[in-house]
C-alpha cells in the first residue's frame, strides 16, 4: 500500500481536483459482474489502501469512493470525513432512480441476470 499512498501524495503535490478510487476490494462485494470477472480485482500481496489512509495524505481536493456501498455504508463514510462522496455504478444498472430509492428507503431492484 506504500506504493499507492505515494502516488496520492505526489497527485496531492500536483494539485489534483479529485482522486475517484475503488476502495471496495477485498469484500467480497465485487466478485462477480456478469460472469465476466472472477476475482475482486485485489491482488492480496498487501494491506488494501482505505480511504481513511488516503484521506490522510490526499488534501489538495475531493475523494470519492466506488465498490460495494449501500445507501447506509456511503453516509457513514462521507460522514467519517474519509470521503468527499461516494460513486455508484452497478446498481444504477436496474435503479436509474437510484437516488430516489435511497432517499424513500426503498428497496433496490437486483441487478440484471449474469451472461
Amino acid at each position: 500500500d506504500a506504493a499507492f499512498l505515494r502516488y496520492a501524495v505526489g497527485l496531492s503535490a500536483l494539485g489534483v481536483a479529485y482522486l475517484h478510487v475503488q476502495d471496495g476490494v477485498g469484500n467480497g462485494a465485487a466478485s462477480t459482474w456478469f460472469g465476466k470477472v472472477t476475482t475482486d480485482g485485489f491482488h492480496g500481496k498487501c494491506e488494501p489502501v482505505t480511504l481513511a489512509k488516503l484521506r490522510s495524505v490526499f488534501t489538495s481536493g475531493g475523494l470519492i469512493g466506488n465498490g460495494g456501498y449501500t445507501a447506509e455504508s456511503a453516509a457513514a463514510r462521507i460522514g467519517s470525513g474519509d470521503a468527499t462522496a461516494i460513486s455508484f455504478g452497478r446498481s444504477y444498472m436496474n435503479n436509474p432512480d437510484l437516488a430516489e430509492r435511497f432517499k424513500a428507503g426503498a428497496p433496490l431492484e437486483p441487478l440484471p441476470p449474469q451472461e
